[in-house]
């Protein structure tokens, strides 16, 4: 799967969840997505492939703190903010803020070699059955074990990488400007999926672009700021650690 449906699919379970919590009721309480794994890569591959494949490898292993906005068109459109805290393939962490339903959605979500957590910026409807105020900030765990915490966990695992397809065909490599530095853009079209993305690498490594169009959808991200530092305070649980509660049991 292409970064921009990643995107896509990481930004509609946010903000999904974030409905849930602010309502207090939701669906099965584990919103991990499946998402297919990308196809093995052929005996010969194009070089032009070759390149996307070390920008995305260099990208994986970047180091750097960008903003982005997001948007997503079609069936189910979609506006969002991100930012992005990488130290490598070590530590990374995710900040949205999205509105959807009227509902507006501000969560972090944090995955390092001695934590994984996703944090809600307000208790909101969940307040109640947490024994919280509902501007009161919580994180819970992506419960590897599937008993209702492990809500992102697969989707964050799948965004680690950037790593792109076997079956994937590029048509041009390009240069433009994102946040006032200069990228390079690779044009490419995915033959299982059909997907037509445009993906672009800036300073750092850092991936500044990705736009994916398939049918009728189409989603962007486009970086507005970046920066090639991180702290450790970055990576820091902000809010104490709850279990998840049983939200699905308020709904027939």
């Amino acid at each position: 799967m292409m970064p921009g449906q990643r995107w896509k699919l990481l930004l509609a379970a946010i903000v999904a969840l974030g409905v849930a919590a602010a309502a207090c009721s939701g669906g099965s309480g584990n919103g991990r997505a499946s998402t297919p794994k990308p196809a093995k890569a052929t005996a010969t591959v194009n070089p032009a492939l070759q390149q996307l494949r070390a920008a995305s490898a260099k990208s994986d292993a970047a180091t750097y703190r960008a903003s982005y906005t997001f948007s997503a068109t079609g069936a189910d459109p979609l506006n969002a903010t991100l930012t992005m805290f990488r130290r490598g393939a070590d530590s990374l962490r995710i900040d949205v803020a999205a509105s959807q339903a009227g509902q507006d959605v501000a969560l972090t979500d944090i995955e390092t070699k001695d934590v994984s957590v996703f944090c809600f910026q307000k208790a909101a409807g969940l307040a109640p059955l947490l024994g919280l105020q509902p501007d009161a900030g919580v994180c819970f765990k992506n419960d590897a074990s599937g008993s209702g915490g492990n809500v992102l966990g697969d989707i964050i695992g799948d965004l680690r990488t950037t790593t792109v397809g076997g079956d994937a065909s590029v048509s041009a490599v390009t240069t433009r400007t994102v946040a006032g530095q200069p990228a390079t853009c690779y044009q490419y079209t995915t033959k299982g999926s059909g997907d037509r993305s445009e993906t672009c690498f800036g300073p750092f490594g850092v991936r500044v672009y990705d736009k994916t169009t398939n049918g009728g959808d189409t989603t962007t991200l486009e970086a507005t700021q970046i920066q090639a530092s991180v702290q450790d305070s970055d990576f820091t649980v902000p809010y104490a650690i709850k279990a998840f509660p049983a939200v699905a049991s308020t709904t027939p």
